[in-house]
């Protein structure tokens, strides 16, 4: 998303209402220090309750924070919270924001609403965070193996990153309840738009893609049903007041792998299928004929080499029972658990390490087809077992050996963690 310096200043007043905060605490000499920190604004998340993790020199702490308390801990005045008191830091005059459309990513919790996003990053100075290693053991709940785990059960894996920051970092979603796309429903000839909010005057909702335009009025909250005049590929769905967006979705067909959306949903499983067929192969999708055969090395190789591939890139879906052009030739000789068992067999053992896939079996044209979903994995780089081990990449719409420069990238960057918000 695009993203924008602003002045400390102008973020004042819109905190003045307070919000609900999560913070990771250092013992200092006479007070605390913040070494990062999420404020939620303008909303209430569901599942967010008061609760403090301490041992004694580090301290986790989630409540519900004063305007007041809110804009000292900005500003980097010294503060009283959680009984705590925060000493003083000489913080930044800008904040780094960017706005983010609904169904972002607060840690562990999607927010459900539109979003600008506020990042503030202390200098370092002579405030400089030590590194963080030992035993959490918590005096009010759970306890861990490390100060790493401690935060990734605090915040949820995407703050994880959050530790390794040499000075503080406090971050401020401002929410906008007052319009958003609260849902999607794809049939086989049109797309249903659920609309939210108490702020629809004036706004309407537009649906485009490479063959289509369409616009609606938005009267009230509800549904807004549009004709699909081809089979989905990538349709972008904008609400807008005026020339302003309030809120956007991107549906991609599902051979173009993203992180799952619960609020998109299909209501037929051929349609996700038919719509993949239409589009036919490409750098995350890969047809194959038909399944592997658990004793030919080659069968297993062919068949099989798209799974490492895509876990090595973006993530992808390979449809197997289906031939190069799209033709459907079905799986005739096996149930559906058969398939399943032997497809999840064959990657655990053959693909190391096993990256995140799902395997399911759904009827189209009369006829069976396996849809192995793959997600870019967090431990590259995955390959066929074999001595040597085998390294795949994938180039447009085909599959090839790695090269040694890919391989040696692969390994050398660490794991992607993502830093609260997906974007």
């Amino acid at each position: 998303m695009d993203s924008d310096n602003r002045p400390l200043a102008s973020l004042l007043p819109e905190v003045q209402d307070g919000g609900w905060a999560r913070l990771a605490l250092d013992a200092a000499h006479a007070g605390w220090r913040v070494r990062y920190a999420e404020i939620v604004v303008g909303a209430m998340l569901p599942g967010v309750t008061r609760r403090q993790w301490s041992d004694g020199r580090h301290a986790f702490v989630e409540q519900r924070v004063s305007g007041r308390q809110l804009a000292a801990l900005l500003t980097g005045r010294r503060l009283s919270l959680a009984a705590r008191t925060i000493l003083r830091t000489a913080g930044p005059d800008v904040a780094r924001t960017e706005w983010l459309p609904s169904q972002a990513r607060y840690s562990d919790v999607r927010l459900p609403w539109p979003a600008t996003r506020a990042q503030l990053d202390w200098p370092t100075d002579g405030n400089r965070l030590d590194h963080v290693s030992g035993l959490f053991v918590n005096d009010s709940g759970p306890s861990f193996a490390s100060h790493q785990a401690a935060l990734l059960a605090f915040f949820g894996r995407p703050a994880a990153s959050q530790w390794q920051l040499s000075s503080p970092t406090v971050v401020v979603y401002l929410v906008d309840p007052e319009a958003r796309l609260s849902g999607v429903r794809i049939g086989p000839t049109q797309l249903t738009v659920e609309i939210a909010g108490d702020g629809l005057r004036g706004c309407q909702v537009q649906v485009s893609s490479a063959v289509q335009d369409q616009r609606r009025a938005v009267t009230r909250p509800g549904p807004i049903t549009f004709g699909l005049s081809a089979p989905l590929q990538e349709e972008t769905l904008v609400l807008l007041r005026g020339p302003r967006v309030r809120d956007f979705r991107v549906i991609r067909a599902p051979g173009t792998f993203r992180e799952p959306d619960d609020t998109i949903s299909w209501d037929d499983p051929q349609v996700q299928i038919e719509t993949l067929l239409f589009g036919g192969e490409n750098e995350s999708l890969e047809f194959k004929a038909r399944m592997p055969v658990p004793q030919d090395v080659k069968s297993r190789r062919t068949v099989l080499k798209a799974v490492p591939a895509f876990a090595n890139g973006a993530g992808g879906v390979l449809l197997i029972g289906v031939d190069d052009d799209g033709t459907v030739l079905g799986l005739p000789d096996l149930t559906d658990e058969q398939v399943r068992d032997r497809l999840t067999s064959l990657i655990r053992d053959k693909v190391h390490p096993v990256p995140p896939f799902h395997v399911e079996c759904v009827q189209t044209r009369g006829q069976r087809v396996a849809v192995v979903s793959v997600q870019a994995g967090p431990d590259r780089p995955y390959g066929l077992a074999g001595i040597p081990p085998e390294f795949y990449a994938r180039h447009g719409a085909s599959t090839f050996p790695a090269s040694r420069e890919e391989i040696m990238a692969w390994s050398a960057r660490p794991e992607q963690v993502q830093r609260g918000l997906p974007w």
